[in-house]
């Protein structure tokens, strides 16, 4: 009911501004709630659906999915609307980071995200605590225009203005979020991937700046590689990707007045329509010929053949997304074994960075299948090596006076005074063999008492903490628990003594829940350990 209500309030606000403001590029122009899931519901539904892939399944988040309509422009700078989805993970306990995820090759407009709600990645990222951003770009969704289809600048600005609008959204939400963002992507999501982090660190480093970039199997290189490929008189697995490309570069660089001049009949009338939208890629691929030139006239093979200033040549080269150096780390991914998209665009771009000096990018290739069999197996590859880079940030809240507190995550910095600049001096002390110890740094895991002249709140960044091992002695100790919530019914232990956990909030009282950034007495029945995990 409270989101139902908070949205309703967004709609209106959002609603009067679009009345009384000039849009910028990212402005909300609608948004809606799909749908939410329960973390539960993510588990069984991921568990369902991909029983025969080891998909790390630490959902830990409720996640509502938004319909979301931007502002942004189209491939000519003129002012249009773009469409995508926004995961947001409930009941967060600090600033979550963005991961903006570009889907791969898309014809049928309805085919996104926007419109078909939940999917895959929305789930299980939004379930980790990702604020998980999907485009569906422009010419998809909401946008009416002929997809951009491998044109950098436009496939990049529908990113970036995406990130915009989340930002946005969280903002009117209340919803803290983190300086982090991650870019990943697959097949065409991994060139628009690699389009958008090229744009933001060439254009806009002082607004966003990319945290790390995993992008897999795309075409980066399409004036040799992909150019190559299709100029080659062989069956090509999908073949609507060569009209797909030649029709999207006609509507936006004017390449003819008419197909006929690139297309044989019957292809110059039967292509055209088949890409407004409302068609798949198989439809196209039913009446293309098994070798996707033998659309082109003889005499176009051999005048782009023979001419590397030909316009569409020129088109290809200023859209490839390998030549430029970048900041922020990334990995290249792809499978040697990809019969669509050569693994070449990825090996080509890996040596373009290395000899012009990038210092921060990987590259992982193996023989993992085709194009679509490798897709899973890279996209977690991915995803796992994003979180490398991951610093997560929780709120940890205090009263005036003296507060029992602990650790919530692993900070680089565990001093007491970069942690709490506004705790009293010399007032951290812990508690060991029978009386309390003053300190100055603490350790997961210990439970402090801290002392603060006003109330207020830190947030603290650092590493998640999913299990604890703790040492305790006979008698009482004064512990803290991990990032997560744990319940204390449910940590197996003999050695806690029924009813002898205590927290304190001005006065004593006995906890349901183990709150991460809390600390608890907790009396023991001997020497031992008792282990604290999120698992319980």
């Amino acid at each position: 009911m409270r989101w139902n209500i908070i949205f309703n309030k967004i709609i209106l606000i959002l609603g009067m501004l679009s009345i009384s403001l000039t849009q910028n590029q990212g402005d909300i122009h609608l948004v809606e709630l799909m749908e939410t899931k329960t973390a539960e519901e993510i588990i069984f539904e991921l568990e369902a659906d991909f029983s025969d892939i080891d998909l790390p399944l630490d959902i830990i988040y409720d996640v509502s999915l938004y319909r979301v309509e931007y502002h942004t422009v189209d491939p000519h700078n003129v002012p249009t609307i773009a469409s995508g989805v926004i995961a947001l993970p409930l009941d967060q306990s600090g600033p979550l980071p963005f991961f903006s995820f570009q889907h791969g090759t898309i014809l049928r407009r309805t085919s996104v995200a926007s419109v078909n709600g939940f999917d895959v990645i929305s789930m299980w990222l939004g379930g980790r605590g990702y604020i998980t951003l999907i485009p569906d770009f422009l010419g998809l969704g909401v946008s009416e225009m002929l997809h951009p289809y491998m044109v950098s600048i436009p496939s990049a600005t529908a990113v970036v203005d995406m990130i915009r609008a989340g930002r946005h959204l969280c903002d009117s939400l209340n919803f803290s979020f983190s300086e982090q963002l991650f870019l990943s992507g697959y097949s065409e999501g991994g060139y628009v991937t690699m389009a958008a982090h090229k744009y933001i660190e060439e254009e806009l480093a002082e607004e966003i700046q990319v945290t790390a970039s995993a992008p897999c199997a795309g075409p980066y290189d399409l004036s040799t590689v992909m150019y190559d490929l299709m100029m080659t008189p062989e069956p090509y697995g999908s073949p609507y990707y060569l009209p797909y490309t030649v029709l999207a570069y006609d509507d936006v660089y004017e390449l003819f007045t008419s197909p006929s001049e690139y297309f044989i009949p019957p292809y110059d009338t039967l292509l055209p329509p088949l890409f407004d939208g409302n068609h798949s890629g198989n439809e196209v691929n039913n009446v293309m010929p098994a070798i996707p030139m033998d659309i082109f006239h003889p005499e176009f093979v051999e005048e782009i053949t023979s001419d590397p200033e030909h316009p569409l040549r020129q088109a290809l080269q200023e859209n490839d997304v390998y030549p430029w150096v970048p900041h922020a780390p990334v990995t290249l991914l792809h499978s040697i074994d990809d019969e669509l998209v050569p693994v070449e665009n990825t090996l080509n771009t890996y040596d373009y960075f290395i000899e012009h000096g990038a210092e921060n990018v990987e590259i992982y290739v193996d023989n993992l299948g085709s194009h679509g069999q490798a897709a899973s197996i890279l996209l977690l590859a991915a995803i796992a090596w994003t979180e490398e880079f991951l610093i997560s940030s929780l709120d940890v809240t205090f009263d005036y006076g003296w507060n029992m507190i602990g650790l919530p995550l692993i900070p680089e910095n565990s001093s007491v005074e970069f942690l709490f600049p506004e705790s009293a001096e010399n007032s951290l002390f812990s508690y060991s063999g029978g009386g309390y110890v003053e300190e100055t740094e603490l350790i997961p895991g210990t439970g402090y008492w801290l002392r603060f002249n006003s109330e207020g709140s830190v947030f603290m960044s650092g590493e998640l903490t999913e299990e604890l091992t703790l040492t305790v002695n006979e008698g009482w100790n004064l512990i803290s628990g991990i990032s997560f919530a744990v319940n204390i019914a449910e940590i197996e232990s003999d050695l806690i003594i029924g009813g002898s956990v205590f927290g304190y909030d001005g006065e004593y009282y006995e906890p349901q829940i183990l709150e991460p950034g809390h600390a608890y007495w907790l009396r023991s029945s001997g020497d031992g350990e008792i282990t604290i995990s999120m698992d319980q």
